[in-house]
């Protein structure tokens, strides 16, 4: 008894001291804190935090001068007086577009059906153009897809835009691809980067470190697992990635 009395009194004694009672205290924090992250208590905060940290990096000074974007204006629409634009209207803008020699020419328009049809051959001509990459909405759940224009349907000319809305309806991850057991589809963006890439010889394909992990280049596309970053147990079912960059209207060349 007089052995255990002992020990109780030495660490009464240590605990007194303030180095001991800073290490037990944080300690404690931290165990606090690792416990509220656990639960998703202070994924708010941290993605917050995330953002805040993005705003911070600086942009690129200059445009990407690989890329320019080729709008519609209200303007546009009242000079041609109807919308949507007729197949006619699209097929003699990608025509002008393509004769600028890009290497992919991605059309960022639903087109799930023929609009005023004219003399030239809307079928034969996105059969023909493989530069053209057709935006599409795969939908899941309650929300209905929207098909490509006929022509390009099961083909590789298409890429979904299907989007991830984080609470407080933020989106700060890009699906790469989706897989509903069905169908796997790809990336609107995915498809138009490996379009560009094409011509240096550099496709997607499994890391040979880690097959299961996919490689473009010299760099491998880690998927965003459910705990990564500022994240607790989020729905990463679908391949995705989350940004690390400031991306906006302002760097890219716009010609309306």
């Amino acid at each position: 008894m007089t052995g255990f009395t002992a020990v109780v009194g030495a660490v009464a004694k240590l605990l007194r001291a303030p180095l001991a009672t800073g290490f037990l205290v944080s300690i404690l924090v931290s165990l606090a804190i690792l416990g509220l992250r656990g639960c998703g208590n202070l994924e708010s905060l941290e993605l917050a935090a995330y953002d805040w940290f993005i705003r911070l990096r600086p942009s690129d000074a200059q445009p990407d001068p690989r890329i320019v974007l080729v709008t519609i204006t209200e303007q546009d629409i009242q000079t041609l007086g109807s919308w949507p634009l007729s197949d006619d209207v699209l097929a003699q803008t990608l025509e002008s577009v393509a004769r600028f020699g890009p290497r992919a020419i991605g059309v960022d328009i639903y087109r799930d059906f023929q609009y005023r049809q004219g003399a030239k051959d809307w079928t034969d001509f996105l059969r023909k153009n493989g530069r053209i990459i057709w935006v599409s909405k795969f939908g899941q759940g309650k929300t209905d897809g929207i098909p490509p224009p006929t022509a390009l349907r099961g083909t590789e000319s298409v890429g979904f835009n299907d989007i991830v809305v984080d609470p407080g309806g933020v989106v700060r991850r890009s699906l790469l691809f989706i897989d509903d057991g069905v169908t796997t589809a790809t990336a609107f963006a995915l498809r138009l980067a490996l379009l560009y890439l094409q011509p240096e010889g550099i496709v997607l394909q499994p890391d040979p470190k880690y097959p299961d992990q996919l490689r473009l280049g010299p760099n491998t596309m880690r998927p965003l697992e459910p705990s990564d970053g500022p994240y607790v147990a989020a729905d990463t079912a679908d391949t995705s990635s989350y940004s690390t960059s400031k991306v906006g209207g302002d760097r890219l060349r716009q010609l309306p």
